[in-house]
């Protein structure tokens, strides 16, 4: 899978952190070919994203956070010749390590396209 994602902080809680949303979007596709028969699928998310950012724990460096997205899936099928979109949700909670002051890595666990994801982020 691959997957981008972007947050805007909104809403600051004093002593207790901020609260973020943005956009997230996402594509997944999987092929296995058994006895000549092919079974695959793939998958086209986008969502919104809403995480809340834990001011306690965080520093310059670190931030953990965790939160919601929901949007459209987009679903295709080879195998049962199916071609469907739904709504689809997500939670997750994360963190990320800033290596430099606009450059760092990210790690997130959750129930959407993955069960994890991690990959690299950067603040504009």
């Amino acid at each position: 899978a691959v997957n981008a994602s972007f947050e805007v902080g909104m809403f600051e809680i004093p002593n207790a952190g901020v609260i973020s949303v943005g956009a997230y979007a996402d594509f997944q596709t999987s092929r296995n070919t058994v006895y000549n028969v092919t079974y695959g699928y793939t998958n086209i998310s986008v969502a919104a994203r809403a995480a809340f950012h834990f001011g306690f724990l965080n520093t310059e460096k670190f931030d953990v956070y965790a939160g919601v997205a929901t949007g459209l899936r987009h679903q295709i099928d080879i195998y049962y010749d199916y071609n469907d979109n739904y709504l689809s949700t997500d939670v997750f909670a994360g963190g990320r390590i800033m290596f430099k002051k606009k450059f760092g890595a990210f790690a997130e666990l959750g129930y959407g396209t993955s069960y994890l994801k991690a990959g690299l982020t950067f603040k504009f």
